[in-house]
């Protein structure tokens, strides 16, 4: 083999970055490699090269200094020193991919890299449902409706609904046959619920019955709205089916029987008002007793009391906590049916307006 040093001191070079390979004259200066590689290939001043060759034993050696070079060039004195560039580090690795080929292209296997990608397609999303919003409040303003008249849309809807079923004997009876038969679901459910929760199985019956009987007073009430809309007053108590009466083909709405006055209907929303207080009182007494529970376990870790008493402490701590959380549901369930009550008083009130302005007219 013919040797590879020219008559100027010089060594032949064959580099390699990627896909691509460039062959030159090194001379013996680290600088003056790095020039003339960055010169090359069109790297920029201030790239961070990584140069690599690969020695007589097949292992991957950096060149970083002159001393390095000086010893890469007297290795292969008689043979071209292939060397390998592994660099720059690219801020845009896509762009070096579409120069040299997949190997470059920017790894996806990192988490966090697709933590973020996920993080910005939710916030795109959210944008996306924002702009929608905006634009459909703009289309609502467009047409000129405010919100005053969107509801009352929503109850000339919901009257005309209640009408329907009052004028219609067929489609009244149908109802009330399906309300029965959901009553009686549901009552057969409260019993199994109640047995659960007499034998403390577990504290959350307690809440599904209270999630039942609100449903049964829902359910009474709009029952009771049916069979004589002008004397319901709020859910009813009783299970008993009542007596559908089937009214003439054209009835004539009779005349509302039920006296209530604006004076009734504040009274309910004072009453309402001693509810909601009753109800966050408990709440914050149930958090009290959950932060006592917690200091309890700390002193229990810390050994400032026997197991015993901690033990002893911890279940009367939480048969109160369970007492505290049964009545919190009750008081709720109290304030649903309250507040069925004050719809009804409203609706007798709107009824006695319109029978009022039929008077007049």
């Amino acid at each position: 083999m013919q040797t590879q040093i020219n008559n100027n001191n010089e060594i032949h070079c064959k580099v390699q970055f990627g896909n691509e390979f460039r062959r030159f004259f090194l001379q013996h200066s680290y600088s003056a490699m790095l020039d003339q590689i960055r010169t090359i290939f069109n790297f920029k001043n201030d790239d961070d090269l990584c140069i690599k060759y690969s020695d007589d034993e097949g292992d991957l050696v950096t060149v970083s200094s002159d001393e390095e070079l000086a010893f890469a060039i007297e290795l292969f004195s008689n043979s071209v020193l292939r060397l390998t560039v592994a660099g720059p580090v690219l801020e845009n690795n896509k762009k070096c991919a579409q120069r040299f080929g997949p190997k470059w292209a920017p790894k996806e296997n990192n988490e966090s890299d697709k933590w973020e990608k996920l993080r910005a397609e939710k916030a795109e999303l959210w944008k996306q449902k924002k702009a929608q919003k905006v634009a459909a409040k703009l289309e609502s303003k467009k047409d000129g409706k405010s919100k005053s008249e969107k509801w009352e849309a929503k109850r000339a809807c919901w009257e005309a609904k209640k009408e329907k079923f009052l004028n219609d004997p067929e489609l009244c009876k149908k109802k009330l046959e399906n309300i029965e038969m959901k009553l009686q679901k549901l009552q057969d459910r409260k019993q199994w619920l109640q047995t659960k929760v007499d034998e403390n199985v577990n504290p959350g019956f307690a809440n599904r019955l209270a999630h039942i009987n609100a449903k049964i007073n829902r359910f009474e009430s709009f029952r009771a709205m049916l069979t004589n809309p002008g004397i319901s007053t709020g859910p009813v108590v009783s299970s008993v089916v009542p007596v559908v009466s089937v009214p003439e083909p054209n009835p004539v709405p009779a005349p509302f029987n039920l006296n209530v006055t604006e004076a009734d209907l504040n009274v309910a929303k004072e009453d309402r008002a001693i509810f909601v207080n009753e109800i966050t009182e408990t709440q914050l007494k149930i958090q009290a007793k959950k932060n006592e529970l917690q200091a309890l376990r700390v002193q229990a870790r810390s050994s400032e009391i026997t197991r015993e008493v901690a033990n002893e402490r911890t279940n009367t701590m939480r048969k109160e906590l369970e007492d505290l959380r049964t009545a919190w549901q009750e008081k709720k369930s109290a304030l649903h049916s309250h507040d069925a009550k004050i719809r009804t008083i409203r609706q007798a009130l709107q009824s006695q307006k319109k029978a009022q302005k039929q008077q007049a007219h």
